[in-house]
């Protein structure tokens, strides 16, 4: 059995393929400690006085599983679930508990079945096809591993641009390479999207939407309404930070929590939220879990060329200094997460996003918010460049409607003379109905025809309902 300290997790790591920054470390004995479960020497030391030996480690993980399916209620009968499978560490710890909930003592057996998919996010970062292949082959190798006979799909980022129902199932046998499901014309396209994007944050928020959308338009093809990701407490306490950067933080309960379900077709479980990196990396090693390294859009640059990457090097440099980092960090996020984390059909339309179906973050115009205090900033900015500003003036104006960037001297905001700030709106009509991450979204994209068209065209649809509504809202009772 092996010890591991706080600081010794990258040797474990390592052979998870499971990179974690930090130091050069020394390996410590432990076993002298005993486990605060059984007794038994110690293999982990996780935090302050929690030791665990291995089994008991092991049997915490899998109960922690249990734990979100029984509260969250899914557990059914043959319910088909889709689990999001990427070949890392937490993934692969996902299949584990899922084959140890599914394969126990029938009186505790959960009948779930699982349906394993992989999507290859290579063409996003221009990878060549072999090594897409090469890649392919080792991670359905991973899955396959597990020993369960499940269905094992994979599928490619390019094709949430076909028109077309996907094709998924592949006869795998161990040892034979694979050939990566994509088409010229959506490499293509995907391409141009990507190009079109100015920075590498933009790229991986728009590389995150299309997963998730291709994810959500394979679950409608096969009829299973509930997905599983193997996100962890560490992931999660990163994206926590970068999601409240990027101006994201009405989403934090979609993002972060245990249960998503503002899609009433496809409801997003994260059953790992509570496991730590550590755990994973230890419940890999001890229950001889097989894991595999696959490049992604956020492993090209260094770590500051994007948001995450550098939240996620400041919150591990944190968290080897401080052990508590993580969990205060999700604690913190969980408080945070308390209104409009319901469906979207138990709220009006116009209540939510017409891009992401998150909740709006926009308010009146008189409202002391975030959004409101930088758009006034922005307006400010380019008024002081002609000279001496009143802020009364500039918050009357806001109060009555009227926009004033001050980039004309006259006709600014005027809607019968078609100023520079009304004629911005004319063009962009739908940013009225988009969140503020999406507007910046939009921004960074610059056309929005270079989105999948089905994203495009549920965008253009609930944009006309709305203006439909709009439209007759006087006339009703």
């Amino acid at each position: 059995m092996c010890q591991v300290e706080e600081e010794d997790l990258e040797k474990v790591a390592a052979s998870e393929a499971l990179a974690i920054p930090g130091e050069s470390l020394k390996i410590s004995d432990i076993s002298e400690r005993p486990c605060i479960k059984c007794g038994a020497p110690a293999a982990i030391h996780l935090r302050d006085e929690d030791f665990k030996c291995g089994a008991c480690l092991v049997a915490s993980v899998n109960q922690k599983f249990r734990i979100v399916l029984a509260k969250y209620k899914i557990s059914s009968s043959k319910e088909r679930v889709l689990v999001a499978f990427s070949g890392g560490p937490a993934s692969s710890a996902l299949l584990g508990t899922l084959r140890h909930a599914t394969s126990g003592s029938i009186y505790s057996r959960l009948f779930l079945v699982p349906v394993i998919l992989y999507i290859d996010e290579g063409a996003s970062f221009e990878l060549p096809l072999e090594e897409r292949k090469k890649h392919l082959t080792s991670v359905m190798e991973a899955a396959d591993s597990s020993g369960s006979a499940w269905l094992l799909l994979h599928s490619s980022l390019e094709m949430v641009f076909s028109s077309e129902p996907m094709q998924l199932t592949s006869e795998f046998v161990g040892g034979t390479a694979l050939d990566v499901h994509t088409d010229t014309h959506c490499i293509e396209r995907l391409g141009k999207l990507m190009r079109s994007v100015k920075t590498q944050t933009g790229k991986e928020e728009i590389a995150k939407l299309l997963r998730t959308t291709l994810m959500r338009k394979i679950a409608r093809q096969l009829s299973i309404s509930t997905l599983f990701l193997g996100d962890s407490v560490d992931r999660l306490a990163v994206q926590l930070i970068t999601n409240t950067a990027l101006g994201k933080g009405k989403r934090l309960p979609l993002d972060l929590g245990y249960l998503d379900a503002h899609d009433p077709i496809c409801t997003i479980v994260r059953p790992l939220k509570d496991v730590t990196k550590k755990e994973i990396a230890m419940f890999n090693a001890v229950s001889e879990i097989r894991s595999v390294e696959v490049p992604v859009i956020q492993s090209v640059g260094d770590t500051r060329a994007s948001v995450y990457s550098f939240t996620e090097k400041f919150v591990f440099d944190l968290q080897a200094g401080f052990p508590q980092t993580v969990t205060t960090l999700c604690k913190t996020g969980d408080k945070l997460c308390s209104v409009t984390a319901g469906k979207i059909g138990k709220k009006a339309e116009d209540d939510f996003c017409e891009f992401c179906l998150g909740p709006m973050d926009s308010s009146e115009k008189d409202s002391c918010t975030a959004e409101n205090s930088i758009a006034l900033s922005l307006r400010l900015s380019a008024l002081l460049k002609k000279g001496p500003v009143d802020l009364e003036d500039v918050m009357s104006e806001r109060r009555s409607g009227i926009s004033s960037c001050g980039s004309k001297d006259v006709g600014c905001g005027d809607t019968e003379t078609g100023g520079c700030c009304q004629s911005k709106e004319k063009k962009q009509p739908e940013c009225d109905r988009l969140c503020y991450s999406c507007r910046w979204m939009m921004a960074e994209l610059g056309d929005r025809t270079l989105l999948p068209d089905d994203l495009a065209s549920e965008l253009d649809q609930r944009g006309r309902r709305n203006k439909m509504r709009e439209s007759i809202k006087e006339f009703l009772l």
